[in-house]
């Protein structure tokens, strides 16, 4: 198995589907400023649990923020109504 930057299985592509989409995925990764940030946003936490030796964050940081923003988005919004 590869081990380097990429943590995403669908980013290493390890057969099938995957493989048709690694060159996309690693595309919209090169427009990022912070790599290790996309990584993260597209880990899931089981992917991180079976990968624990490789992989130590996933996206449930960053989802519980966008949920926390888009609440208080739609909040304001249903307010000024």
């Amino acid at each position: 198995m590869q081990t380097d930057a990429f943590h995403s299985p669908l980013e290493r592509g390890e057969g099938g589907v995957e493989d048709d989409m690694t060159s996309e995925i690693v595309a919209i990764k090169n427009h990022f400023r912070n790599p290790a940030l996309f990584s993260e946003a597209v880990t899931h936490k089981s992917y991180r649990n079976e990968n624990s030796d490789r992989v130590s964050r996933d996206n449930e940081r960053l989802e519980l923020l966008g949920d926390t923003i888009l609440n208080f988005v739609i909040s304001e919004a249903l307010f000024r109504q």
